[in-house]
This record gives structure tokens, sequence and C-alpha cells, in this order.
């Protein structure tokens, strides 16, 4: 007698894996786009210029 998970288990087992897959994938794929998306700039996002302009000052004074 052969001891283990039974057929329809193991059937049930791969469709939820195989579902989980799909899910994780498509999370994958959504941070790929969101990774290769151009870099936020006051052009393009709600920051307003001059807090860019601030941002770069107080990076340049931690480099100095």
């Amino acid at each position: 007698m052969r001891r283990g998970v039974c057929s329809p288990d193991l059937i049930a087992l791969v469709l939820t894996q195989a579902a989980q897959i799909g899910a994780l994938m498509a999370g994958v794929g959504e941070l790929k786009a969101r990774l290769n998306a151009p870099s936020k700039t006051p052009d393009n996002s709600n920051m307003p210029p001059v807090s860019q302009r601030w941002a770069s000052t107080l990076i340049s004074a931690i480099t100095l």
C-alpha cells in the first residue's frame, strides 16, 4: 500500500501552487516596470522645483 498524498490532493496542490506562481510573476512584472520607469523630476512629479534644489544642496553639503 502506497503512503503519502493521494492524486486529487496532488492535483489541488499543484493548481494552488500554479496560481501562487502566477501571482508572484505578476508582482515581479510590476516591480520591473517600476524599476525601468524614469526617475522623478520636478517636471514629472508633484515635487515643487524648490524642493529639488534644496535636496541637491543638502546632498552636496553631506558629501563634502
